[in-house]
Order: structure tokens, then sequence, then C-alpha cells
């Protein structure tokens, strides 16, 4: 092979090599654009569709990140979503509350619809916008229960302090209570997005985009910095070396970043949902991984309408064990910490309530059985799962265990914040 020959193939090997590297930078770009316009690097949240105990969490958990992350950014949250049970946006309502308590910016936009009592999570946030053609439908608040007549007597009683809480939340300089009232009575209230600033439920109109903008042109010009455009092939391969080197450098800072913010990481745990064999494993496995990976105090963010009592109690012991052990663990309850839940929450060192939430104290309920040898059976077993609950619930309380159970005899006893406190059964309302 002669001379010019090998002259020419050395030049198209180093053309490749070139064009490898330049490709290489290139994908290297567009790993990191692609990440950073991600929702969950624009900080930009999508609650869509019915929320639930897996929405909620959800949510808490990527917002939770986003403020360890950096506090100092505002946090996007674009609403399209029925929220049917008024306890689920309480949960959110405080929750978010609690986020611009640490100094973070929460704005909201409705893009679609906020239907049921998503309203009342609008109401938590420091700005709200609605886009010109979406819709606020609000009812009042949805109770479904059975029992006797004297059990719906006093239920009667809860739900109407839950709709009182619903028109203090709701109302505004620009929406009296007498007008909700006579908007949601027996029938839902249907706002477009006019109507919607009519009333004070959001502060305008969108009419430019807040999503995500285009990064592609700001993130190849960091990475081209200091690298002067060249002709040479030399000059050509080394300036995308250094490009893809400084991709992955960003691409590695930026799952390190995400890494560290995990709540795990920082003792915070969660139990959202019902309390069963299933929540109650994730509960431990989530316990034994915060034991793990962070070293200060763990904190049980609680949202729960009770449920398994064994199962609760397989959990609580765990946790109990740890708290003998010298690692603290305090409790916060976000919408409510009913039944089971309730007796979860006394496990805190420090046990906080949102404002807005409350705490079911009840007798324990089984099935026991259909022979009398069975009912006896269940009944006693029933009786010393009671007698657990209620005696953890007045190891800190100002009541006994022979008042707790009076209060609940025949009936649910529901606390609010203010009661709760009132009664030791929390050290702090947030």
């Amino acid at each position: 092979m002669s001379t010019s020959e090998n002259s020419v193939l050395d030049n198209l090997e180093q053309i490749a090599q070139v064009e490898t590297a330049e490709s290489d930078a290139e994908n290297s770009l567009l790993k990191i654009v692609d990440r950073l316009a991600s929702p969950a690097e624009s900080r930009a949240y999508l609650l869509d569709g019915m929320v639930d105990y897996a929405a909620i969490r959800s949510l808490v958990d990527r917002v939770e990140k986003w403020v360890r992350i950096d506090s100092s950014l505002p946090i996007h949250i674009f609403m399209h979503a029925h929220i049917e049970s008024f306890i689920d946006a309480l949960a959110l309502h405080d929750f978010l509350r609690w986020v611009r308590l640490r100094g973070v910016k929460v704005i909201i936009q409705v893009a679609g619809w906020a239907s049921g009592q998503a309203a009342v999570v609008l109401r938590a946030a420091d700005e709200v916008y609605i886009t010109e053609r979406s819709w606020i439908h609000i009812t009042e608040v949805r109770c479904l229960t059975d029992g006797n007549s004297y059990e719906a007597e006093e239920n009667l009683k809860w739900f109407r302090r839950l709709q009182e809480q619903q028109y203090a939340l709701l109302v505004s300089s620009k929406l009296s209570r007498e007008q909700l009232r006579e908007k949601i009575y027996l029938k839902t209230w249907f706002l477009d997005a006019q109507a919607a600033v009519k009333f004070g439920l959001v502060d305008g109109i969108a009419t430019t985009s807040s999503m995500p903008t285009s990064k592609l042109v700001a993130i190849n010009a960091s990475l081209c910095e200091g690298l002067s455009e060249a002709t040479d092939l030399d000059v050509r391969k080394s300036n995308a070396e250094t490009r893809a080197k400084r991709a992955r450098r960003m691409l590695s800072q930026l799952e390190r970043r995400e890494m560290l913010a995990e709540p795990a990481r920082h003792g915070a745990l969660r139990f959202i949902d019902r309390v069963s064999d299933a929540t109650a494993l994730t509960a431990k496995e989530d316990l034994a991984r915060a034991l793990g990976i962070s070293s200060g105090d763990l904190t049980l963010l609680i949202c729960s309408p009770g449920g398994n009592s064994v199962a609760g109690f397989g959990f609580i012991d765990l946790c109990l064990q740890v708290r003998n052990a010298g690692r603290a663990i305090n409790t916060e309850v976000i919408g409510c910490a009913a039944s089971m839940g309730g007796v979860m929450l006394q496990i805190g060192k420090w046990r906080v309530m949102g404002k807005n939430s409350w705490l079911l104290i009840h007798r324990v309920s089984s099935t026991w059985g259909y022979t009398t040898s069975q009912y006896e059976l269940g009944l006693d077993k029933s009786m010393a799962v009671q007698r657990q609950c209620i005696e953890l619930l007045a190891s800190r309380s100002s009541l006994t265990a022979d008042e707790i159970l009076e209060r609940c005899r025949t009936s649910d006893w529901w606390l609010s914040a203010e009661e709760a406190l009132e009664y030791g059964f929390i050290d702090e309302i947030r």
C-alpha cells in the first residue's frame, strides 16, 4: 500500500474518531436536557386524576425532595384532579402550608378541572391560576356511614363540623359563607375561569406558560464554555471529549443531588394509607432503610383512616424498640390519624398535628364468629387489643384509660387538633 493510501486511511480513521467523540458529546447533552426537562427536575408536579393515598404520598415525597434540594426556588403544581374525600384535601392543604412555613413558594395552576374538594387545596398556595377553559367544581363535604340512629346523630354532629371547616377554608373577601352555602347546598357549583377569579378562588387566568422551557441552548453553551470552534480534527476531537466529560459530570451531579435529597436519608417515614398487613410491611421496610441511611431523628408522617390493629401494633412495636435503643422518632399528622392511625401517633417523642387535621378514637371493631364459642374467643381477643390501644393512648394523655373508653363508649370520638392538644394526645399544632 502506498504512502498516500496510508495517509488517506489514517485521515478517514481520524475523522471516524472525531465523529464518534462528537456523537458521544451530543448524546450526553441530550441525556442532560431530557433529565432537566422532566417535571421532577423542573419542580413541576402534575396532580392528575382521582386523588387517593398513593397520590398524596407521591406528591409529599416529590415536594419534600425539591425543598431539600433548593428551598429558594418555587414549586409549581399543575392540577387536573378530583378529590372526593375532604380529609384527603385537608391532608394536602396542611402539607403545602407546612412547605410554605419553610419559606418555599407554592404556585398551583388548574389546567382542566379541580373538582370535589380540590378547591380546599388551592387555598394552601401562595398563588393560584387557572387556564382559560378550565373549571372548578365544588360540592358539600360528602360523608357515607352506617349504624344505628344514635350513631347517626353523633356522626351528624361531626359532619357539621367538617362542613363548617370547609366553609372557613373557602370563604374570603370575595366569597361569603352565605354565598358558598347557597351555591353548594344539595348541588355542585360549577365555576369557569372568569367565575373563579370573580369569587376569589384563583388569582388570575394564566395566559402564558409556566411549564418548563427548553434548556438545550443554555446547557450546550455551558458545555462549550472556553472551547473555540475548530476545523482541525485533533482539536475537534479534544473539544468533543471535553464536552462529553462535562456532560457526564453534570449528569452525575444531578443524580447525586437526587439521591441525597431522598426523604429516607433525612429520617423521613410515611404511613399514608389504610393500616393492613401490606402497608405495615411497607412501613417496616421504610423504617429499616431510614435507620440504615440516616443518623438523626426519624419523623413518621401519618395520614391514615386506621385498619388492622394487629398489623399496626407490629409496626408500632418495632418503632418503640428503635426508640428504646436511643433513636428518637417523632410523629406528624396531616388529614387524619384515625383509629389505629391515632394509636400510631402516640409513638412519637414529639407529636404534631396539622391545624386542620383530625384524630379519631373509637372502640375496636371486629368480626367475631358464627358459634357461641367463636364469638366468645373473638370478643376476648378484641377486648385485649382494645386494651392495648387505649393504654397507649392514655400513656401521655390527661385522661385515664377508663375516661377515654367512656368518651367513645357509644360512638366515634373525633377530635380537632385543638382538642387533641387539650387532652394531651399531641404536643404541637402546626
